[in-house]
């Protein structure tokens, strides 16, 4: 969400890799640090890091996440988010997140009618590839998201 939202992207230490800060005072190790080390955690921080790496290109290359206007969706969850960006007539982008431990159908309602979603987006990122998979295309009109998920949506300037 940090990197399709305006200003400047900050994470913390391990972020990038999908190291939980676990609330303590220290910093949290770093996963080479640890004796553990198990195959199921090397893929979930290859991932993790592919994300990050992902999404840090796609931010650096799309003027409507660098410079893009920002406009917010009416949410009927508390635990979901959508809003989209823009930027004169470069691709738009939707970020969806329901970081809550239900699903969440979010309804694309704009506070500007005048900005024409259309009916349709492409998926461009998602948490959930079974559901939201890469360049599959999902109706606007109400989107479900299940729990801790997220995705980015793209459609082009008409």
């Amino acid at each position: 969400m940090l990197f399709t939202l305006p200003g400047t992207p900050v994470f913390n230490y391990g972020d990038e890799i999908g190291i939980l800060d676990r609330g303590g005072s220290t910093s949290p190790q770093m996963l080479w640090y640890t004796e553990a080390e198990n195959q199921t955690t090397e893929v979930q921080t290859g991932y993790t890091r592919s994300w990050f790496k992902t999404l840090s290109a796609l931010r650096g290359e799309e003027r409507s996440l660098l410079h893009g206007d920002y406009f917010p969706f009416h949410s009927s969850s508390s635990s979901s988010l959508a809003f989209l960006r823009l930027w004169d007539q470069s691709e738009r982008y939707l970020t969806a997140v329901n970081w809550g431990s239900t699903p969440a159908t979010l309804y694309m309602v704009l506070n500007h009618p005048d900005l024409g979603l259309p009916q349709q987006a492409k998926v461009k990122l998602s948490t959930d590839p079974e559901n939201l998979a890469a360049d599959s295309s999902v109706s606007l009109d109400k989107l479900l998201l299940g729990p801790g998920q997220a995705v980015l949506l793209t459609f082009p300037f008409v």
